[in-house]
């Protein structure tokens, strides 16, 4: 019998928002040094784009992605 992951509502104020970027920022510069495997850059590169929509000039800059048929 599998356990449900557990869903938590987070609601921040004003503070917590800039703690937050502050801790993201932080750990860009931090993989930017080379601070993290290959593995945990990946991890941690999908939770910052679950926290942050991707800029429109980082859309414009990514490669189309090809249908699958």
């Amino acid at each position: 019998m599998s356990e449900q992951p557990q869903t938590v509502e987070l609601v921040l104020q004003e503070d917590g928002i800039r703690a937050v970027n502050v801790l993201i920022a932080a750990v860009i510069v931090a993989q930017k040094a080379g601070a993290f495997s290959l593995q945990d850059a990946g991890s941690i590169a999908d939770a910052i784009g679950v926290l942050v929509p991707p800029q429109e000039d980082e859309l414009e800059d990514s490669p189309p992605e090809e249908e699958v048929a």
